[in-house]
């Protein structure tokens, strides 16, 4: 759990987060101001191996982008060596 902690933190540190306002440590989820058109949506889960990342903005901008999110979570090794593709 500390490494969603450490990702978490990194998050804070680094981007322009949106929501929540004032992160918990309750909070696994962060709203991220990627440009003036769109933002995105982090979750991480310690029953999942990879974040969930969803852009958000209109879809000529942001279709590429959630494809590209879709292709790098189907590349991510889960620690039993299986693919992280179940959702």
């Amino acid at each position: 759990m500390s490494d969603t902690w450490d990702i978490l933190d990194d998050l804070d540190a680094t981007l322009c987060v949106l929501q929540p306002v004032h992160p918990k440590r309750s909070d696994l989820s962060r709203r991220i101001a990627i440009s003036h058109m769109a933002t995105a949506l982090f979750e991480v889960s310690p029953e999942r191996y990879y974040p969930k990342l969803v852009v958000y903005g209109p879809a000529g901008f942001v279709g590429p982008l959630n494809l590209k999110a879709k292709e790098l979570k189907n590349t991510w090794i889960t620690p039993s060596g299986g693919s992280g593709s179940d959702g």
